[in-house]
């Protein structure tokens, strides 16, 4: 069935999630989505963690809903996890200041990430072009999450406390496969009263096996995406829990305010080393910007 997106459509036919992880056939495929004003500034508008609905206007948020839980019977058989659980547990009884210091940190880069990847591939589940979550345990002021990502997919630009309840929450990130491109935006990056960031002043490093991350909002937002072509997986403890978290919208910067659409096309078609002639070409072009 063909898409009206052909920048979906390419990475629909792109995904290969590969084997392990259980994929959903009915859910959403897109996480991100990209449209242009009237004025040429590139908008990528948010949508929710699993909703698949674009965000009605820059200052609201679509519900959070995007996750599946794991069952408690199956995660009790596997003994990486099991001890992870119980270390992460310890570790917020003792402490509920949370910092990047926190014992928590070291739960988790003591974990062997191989063996722990491979007790939790049957427990997520892909979904094609996107990433999905399974909460996998809820803690006493922490939760935990996998995160299993295809290629090519990218979160929304998000922070850390609950766009419910306005409490403030923290993100240790433990890679389990593949790799992860984190972009993130401090205070400088933020335009029109806070509700969106500039593109292009995000800071980006790259997570990869066995790397455990952490930010909060006090470090400012972030996204976070699958740049390859292979799959990713992580493990996110999330202290304390959220209802859903609060999205903004990323812009770019203006594409035709010094060139019009005839040359910039010509550009792209230039710089792809292919002819600007192909209608195909340009329709790919222009729904792409």
């Amino acid at each position: 069935q063909k898409h009206k997106n052909p920048s979906i459509r390419m990475r629909r036919s792109e995904s290969n999630p590969g084997s392990g992880l259980r994929r959903a056939q009915d859910e959403p495929h897109s996480t991100l989505r990209r449209c242009r004003t009237a004025r040429g500034v590139r908008v990528r508008r948010s949508v929710s963690f699993g909703s698949g609905r674009a965000q009605p206007c820059l200052s609201s948020a679509p519900a959070f809903d995007g996750w599946v839980r794991a069952s408690l019977g199956t995660l009790d058989r596997y003994p990486q996890w099991r001890q992870l659980a119980q270390a992460l547990r310890a570790a917020f009884f003792c402490s509920s200041a949370v910092s990047p210091a926190h014992p928590a940190a070291s739960c988790l880069k003591s974990v062997e990430a191989a063996a722990l990847r491979d007790e939790l591939l049957c427990v997520g589940h892909w979904r094609a072009g996107g990433y999905t979550r399974t909460l996998l345990l809820e803690g006493d002021g922490f939760s935990v999450q996998l995160l299993a990502w295809a290629p090519g997919s990218e979160s929304p630009v998000h922070g850390h406390s609950c766009a419910e309840t306005l409490v403030p929450s923290n993100c240790f990130i433990l890679m389990l496969e593949g790799q992860l491109a984190e972009t993130v935006y401090g205070k400088e990056a933020f335009l029109r009263g806070g509700k969106c960031v500039d593109g292009c002043k995000g800071r980006v490093s790259v997570l990869q096996a066995g790397d455990v991350g952490y930010i909060c909002d006090a470090m400012g937002v972030h996204k976070v995406g699958n740049p390859t072509n292979a799959r990713a997986v992580s493990l996110h403890v999330y202290a304390p829990g959220w209802i859903r978290p609060p999205l903004y919208d990323e812009v770019g910067p203006p594409l035709f305010d010094e060139v019009g659409l005839d040359e910039k096309l010509t550009e792209v078609c230039q710089l792809l080393s292919l002819s600007p002639s192909p209608p195909s070409i340009v329709a790919v072009v222009v729904e792409f910007y």
